[in-house]
């Protein structure tokens, strides 16, 4: 799978560092599991909703954080909770992401 099915950056033109950066975080985590290409897909889901409710620097924000090693799902719900407004796409995407969070701290917890 490659990265130009996600949102990278947005414009056009040259990729900056931390676009580089965040698509090659994308490329590790997809290309490490078939779980990860899935989580990318709701995770672009959310990203388009941010842009879609006009919150461009939201999405600078989330690369910023995500690629300094950030927990994705912790970083989504908390933008999610505090800078979206609520829709029904929005509530099933946070329900998704808490999930995923409940999925990693298992696998951590049995370890």
């Amino acid at each position: 799978m490659e990265t130009f099915n996600y949102k990278i950056r947005l414009g056009v033109g040259k990729y900056n560092y931390l676009d580089k950066a965040y698509r090659d975080l994308i490329r590790k985590q997809i290309n490490d599991s078939e779980s990860w290409t899935k989580r990318w897909e709701t995770y672009d889901m959310i990203i388009n909703e941010i842009i879609q409710q006009g919150n461009d620097e939201i999405f600078e924000e989330i690369k910023y954080r995500v690629t300094d090693g950030e927990n994705i799902n912790q970083v989504l719900l908390s933008i999610m909770k505090d800078e979206m407004s609520y829709n029904l796409t929005t509530s099933m995407l946070i329900y998704k992401i808490k999930e995923y969070s409940d999925i990693d701290w298992l696998k951590e917890f049995c370890r």
